[in-house]
Parts: structure tokens; C-alpha cells; sequence
């Protein structure tokens, strides 16, 4: 697995004196998620400053769509608050809503004791299996911009008559425990152990709040959590921007035969496409 980066773009305006500043995590080749954004635009009592704001917003975003194009990466995500007024501004910056999540804290220890599930530390020869899970769990649109479990932190797993049926990824810091459970549908009924268990490895008990992301295709995972102690905190959009387009090429009639049969070309059939004086200075090279 590759290891999350971070990127800071800082911005000015061409005119004016607008400025602000943007902080990325780069997930992986092809996609980068929007950590924090600040804008600050002088006051101008002469002017709208709600239209100056959102002109300086639209303009930070551009400049930071096209510094991130061209690092080669594809997309750009975003969560934001569902009420917020930072919504419709990223939707005229391109942005779309892919899907929702709902996140819960949970301030004081645990107070449920109810039965656990057994957890394993994330090893190596797991990576297969993790990657099924995670393929079968999240819907394909959201594989489009998350194409992978998430890197950072520490992935547990469950494992129930040799199949892996649920993992959690947990990262902890300083002042509080990020965590995030995938369990597979057919596993739904084990929710509220796999939570208990996932309490545990994450530090329950301890001084600092645990916060839980559910999307909303894992809605079911709420009363779970609200039996457990969590508290719902925030609603959030996740929002992205698609920063390459598909290209269109020709096709030759070769290739389009090869495609519906399931076969690969090979340099020597490749050829046959070429034109007679092509061909013939090809085979002379190679000695053929």
C-alpha cells in the first residue's frame, strides 16, 4: 500500500488583493482529497463582498484544478457540510455530489458491554482478501475515486470461517481516533459486535473522542452505533471534480476483431495494418 501525501498550494489573486491558501492529501496516483481551503478577501466597502467572495473561491479552485491536472492525478474530493455555504459554491466550480455520510463521536468511553467480535492486525498476506471486501462493499461509483481500502492508519480484520466478512481502519492522533467499518452486507446481523470490537482497538475507554464516518450506503450501521454511545455530530456531502477527460481514437478494424474475440495484438499482427511499403520495409529489417 502507498502512503497518503500531503500538498499545500498557497494563492493570490491576479488582481485585487485576494489571497488564501489550500491543503491536499494526494491518496494515491490519481486522486487527492481537499483537506482544508481558506480564502481572505480585504473588505471593500464599495462593493458586494458576498460576490467577492465567491469571485476569489471560484478562482482559488480553478487555480488549484489545474496546479493538481497537472500532477497527472484525475480526481479531486471534497467533504463538506450538507447545510453549508461551501456546497453550492464547489458545485459551480464543477464539483458533483457522489454520496453522504453522517458523522459520530463518541465523547466518554463505552458504556455498552455487550459481546465483542475478534479483531487481527492487518498483515500483508491479507491484501488480497481486503481488497475483495472493499470491492464488494462500496458501491462502483465511489471505487471510481476511492479505488482502494484507505491507506493511513491501521486496518483490523474479521475473519469468520476463513472468509473475511468486515475490517476497520482506525487512525489515531494526538486529540482524537478517526475510525471507519466495512462490513460485508451478508454480516450485517454482527454490526453491533464488530463495533464493540472496534471500540477496543481504536482506545475506548481512554480520555479522547473516537469519531465514526458512515456513509449512507452503510446507513444500517447507525443504530449501532447510536446503542453504543456515539452521538451524530455532522451530515456531509462528498463532492468531487473529475480532472481528466476520456480520449477518442481510432480504432482499426484489427484491433476491433481482436476485442470482441478477447485477444491481445502482438507487435507481428499490429503489422498487418501497415501499409504494403511499410510492411515490406519492416520485415527486410527484420530479416524476415
Amino acid at each position: 500500500m502507498i502512503a497518503s501525501q500531503a500538498a499545500t498550494y498557497v494563492w493570490r489573486a491576479d488582481e485585487g488583493d485576494a489571497s488564501g491558501f489550500v491543503q491536499l492529501r494526494i491518496a494515491d496516483e490519481l486522486n487527492a482529497r481537499l483537506v482544508c481551503v481558506a480564502v481572505h478577501v480585504p473588505s471593500d466597502h464599495n462593493g458586494d463582498m458576498q460576490a467577492q467572495n465567491e469571485s476569489a473561491w471560484l478562482a482559488l479552485l480553478d487555480d488549484v484544478v489545474r496546479a493538481v491536472g497537472r500532477r497527472g492525478l484525475h480526481s479531486l474530493t471534497a467533504e463538506v457540510n450538507e447545510s453549508g455555504p461551501e456546497l453550492p459554491i464547489l458545485r459551480r466550480s464543477g464539483f458533483a455530489v457522489y454520496t453522504r455520510q453522517d458523522i459520530w463521536v463518541l465523547q466518554d468511553g463505552n458504556p455498552h458491554h455487550g459481546s465483542a467480535a475478534e479483531l487481527q492486525e492487518h498483515r500483508s498476506s491479507d491484501d488480497w482478501d481486503l481488497e475483495w471486501l472493499y470491492a464488494n462493499t462500496i458501491p462502483p461509483l465511489i471505487q471510481l475515486v476511492e479505488p482502494s481500502p484507505p491507506q493511513n492508519g491501521a486496518i483490523w480484520l474479521l475473519r469468520e470461517e476463513g472468509e473475511l466478512t468486515a475490517f476497520v481502519h482506525v487512525n489515531q492522533g494526538p486529540a482524537a481516533t478517526w475510525m471507519q467499518i466495512f462490513i460485508h452486507p451478508n454480516a450485517y446481523v454482527r454490526s453491533e459486535d464488530i463495533l464493540q470490537a472496534a471500540i477496543q482497538v481504536s482506545g475506548g475507554g481512554g480520555t479522547n473522542p473516537i469519531y465514526c464516518c458512515v456513509r449512507r450506503y452503510q446507513s444500517w450501521l447507525q443504530g449501532a452505533l447510536e446503542k453504543s454511545g456515539f452521538i451524530l455530530c455532522d451530515s456531509q456531502a462528498v463532492m468531487v471534480k473529475h480532472l481528466s477527460k476520456p480520449v477518442t481514437t481510432t480504432v482499426g478494424a484489427l484491433d476491433r476483431l481482436l476485442n470482441t474475440r478477447g485477444v491481445r495484438a502482438n507487435t507481428l499482427l499490429q503489422r498487418c495494418e501497415q501499409t504494403p511499403q511499410q510492411r515490406v520495409k519492416l520485415f527486410h529489417e527484420d530479416g524476415v
